[in-house]
């Protein structure tokens, strides 16, 4: 590193420094600007903390069901993944309410869905084809609860044209 250094000579300062020049007159201060070399100050080291990176993963969505070939082909997909078994007796039923379609409502907008429930809002599912599932879950539970199988909701619906 290297620094100025401002120095101000004087007669008595000059008689000081330099002995040896005796009868050295002077008679107004000199000012001499030097460059001097310097070491740099010592450095205290930095302690420094470790620092633990943790990549964000943002949350992974859950894959939404996909409506691909027959609706009875894709009915049965959806079963499968509602852990739901449809018999015949259940795809006849669901044919009559909606074709597997989670979308639909029928006329009066009141019944929709693969269930066609009466008010809908009841089975706590999603009126799309990411509801699908919960709306498979939902039917079966219902026809088990009220019926005790597919087969008796299927008789009922034929002989009043509702389950």
């Amino acid at each position: 590193m290297i620094a100025l250094a401002l120095v101000i000579i004087t007669s008595s300062s000059l008689a000081e420094a330099a002995p040896n020049l005796n009868n050295v007159e002077q008679t107004e201060p000199t000012v001499v600007i030097e460059q001097v070399q310097t070491d740099p100050a010592p450095v205290e080291p930095t302690k420094v903390e470790p620092v633990v990176v943790v990549p964000h993963t943002p949350p992974q969505p859950k894959p939404k069901p996909v409506v691909t070939g027959s609706w009875i082909d894709q009915c049965q997909e959806w079963a499968s993944q509602a852990g739901v078994s449809l018999p015949s007796a259940a795809i006849t039923l669901i044919s009559r309410e909606s074709k597997c379609n989670p979308t639909i409502c029928n006329p009066n907008g009141l019944a929709c869905g693969i269930p066609q429930a009466l008010p809908f809002s009841k089975t706590g599912c999603e009126l799309s084809v990411a509801g699908a599932i919960c709306q498979l879950q939902w039917m079966q539970s219902y026809v088990m609860n009220r019926y005790g199988s597919w087969e008796a909701a299927l008789a009922h619906s034929y002989a009043n044209n509702w389950y």
